[in-house]
């Protein structure tokens, strides 16, 4: 059941003032480890991300050259992955544990002597040329990378709007893992009660699965980041923007995560700052809303980061102690799906053969996080526009379809549309979302991102 206000001392615990001390116990030790925190006052290192550059691309006089990723402002990713020479100059940074780790080949394969690790990072590498504990005879690297490496293929995305495979969600990847050892446990059982033919032949086939998993798996990398036109048998397909956007969101979060940082704030830290993470997603989009030259595809972009971030498995709030916000920020995700559904109505693009080949599988992510959070955690309200959702891709014969057990999730919804009169549904689909996020209030920001502590404020909370 969802937490009421009620069932809090007297209303729903505000967040403190920023970075205010807290009363909560904190977290036993962890054996969890973190890297020292730096003894200067503030990090030797900015980990946000580098300004925003005049050209996306710090490769553009070279031809072939991929893309570089950019988040919602124009802001450059920090690499995922580093060379061993920057061990040092990491310590002094701070970094999620999971967003970025360290090339193992001791060659550099995947980062001085790639390429493609150049290509995406090179402005980020850049701007922070001085901090990351490379030298003149690493940067020399470069040239042999770009010399020996493959150059960007004519089957590989690289305009914002071109459709490319992606992986699934984590989410998605998460439920076919249980999905198998669901299968082998049934084998296990099955192979008790078998005699001793029988129980070879049920290993033999837990075992055929598995490597049929391992061979599936390995064909979908070597699709991904290729046009999607050129393989129509991969469901899992994103513009590169708005697969862009939904990294960019992740990376968002982990900065708020305190057990990334081995630190314990207060309980609900964590909760409060995927809020503050999906709230800055919200005004973000209204911006790109009220561009008077805004296009559908630009409104398309955001609504693909916004289906695959909150199927990413880092988009956790339901035990924050503010329910009435956790009902608002769902109300908050139909608003902006429908504002985007709307737009392509608009343009005649929600439609069966639309050319936006993924509008069925993003609105079923979108559709499956809502109706789980609603209907698990006592928001059934909050999520009334998804029966709207579905009549309107019903009405334009679109196939929602993708997620495992997207046909439970359909029927939940039905169900929850069930003796719905036309006027509460209608409802959904009034006023504007600029004025649906005013009345919300909240506003975003960075309170909740650890990267911008001060060393002693990060001293303070660790538990390593």
């Amino acid at each position: 059941m969802k937490r009421s206000i009620r069932d809090t001392d007297g209303g729903a615990q505000k967040p403190p003032a920023k970075r205010a001390a807290t009363t909560k116990r904190a977290a036993p030790a962890s054996k969890k480890t973190a890297a020292k925190p730096t003894e200067t006052a503030e990090p030797a290192v900015t980990a946000g991300p580098a300004p925003p550059a005049e050209s996306p691309s710090g490769n553009s006089r070279i031809p072939n050259t991929r893309r570089v990723p950019v988040g919602p402002n124009g802001e450059f990713f920090i690499p995922q992955v580093f060379p061993q020479e920057s061990i040092k100059a990491l310590d002094k940074m701070v970094l999620s544990k999971r967003w970025s780790s360290i090339d193992g080949d001791p060659d550099h394969g995947f980062t001085l002597m790639n390429r493609r690790w150049w290509e995406l990072n090179g402005p980020w590498l850049e701007a922070n040329k001085k901090s990351i504990g490379l030298t003149a005879k690493h940067w020399k690297m470069r040239e042999e990378a770009f010399a020996k490496g493959e150059p960007r293929a004519d089957d590989e995305g690289d305009a914002p709007d071109d459709f490319v495979c992606i992986h699934p969600p984590a989410l998605e990847a998460r439920d076919s893992e249980e999905d198998e050892y669901d299968d082998d446990d049934e084998d296990e059982d099955e192979d008790e009660e078998d005699d001793e033919d029988d129980d070879d032949e049920q290993k033999e086939g837990a075992k055929a699965r598995k490597e049929k998993a391992r061979e599936e798996h390995a064909a979908m990398h070597k699709v991904v980041g290729k046009l999607a036109s050129l393989h129509p048998e991969h469901k899992w397909v994103s513009t590169m923007r708005g697969n862009e956007r939904h990294k960019w969101w992740i990376s968002e979060l982990l900065k708020r995560d305190q057990d990334d940082f081995a630190m314990h704030v207060y309980n609900d830290f964590t909760w409060y700052g995927t809020i503050e993470v999906l709230e800055n997603l919200f005004v973000n989009f209204e911006k790109v809303l009220k561009r008077k030259t805004h296009t559908p595809m630009e409104l398309w972009f955001e609504l693909e980061g916004l289906a695959l971030v909150l199927n990413s498995g880092c988009v956790e709030f339901q035990m924050c102690d503010d329910a009435d916000r956790c009902g608002k920020i769902l109300e908050l995700v139909g608003y902006m799906t429908i504002t985007v559904i709307a737009s392509l109505q608009k343009n005649d693009l929600f439609v069966q053969d639309s050319s936006i080949p993924n509008i069925g599988i993003m609105l079923a992510l979108v559709l499956s996080y809502a109706h789980s959070m609603g209907a698990d955690y006592g928001w059934e309200d909050q999520i009334g526009w998804t029966p709207y959702v579905v009549k309107q891709a019903t009405i334009a014969k679109i196939t929602l379809a993708g997620p495992k057990k997207f046909d439970e999730t359909l029927e939940g919804i039905n169900e929850l549309g069930a003796g719905k009169t036309a006027a509460s549904q209608a409802k959904w689909s009034k006023g504007t979302f600029p004025s649906k996020l005013a009345a919300y209030g909240n506003r975003g920001g960075n309170q909740f991102d650890i990267t911008t502590f001060s060393a002693a404020e990060r001293r303070k909370y660790s538990y390593a």
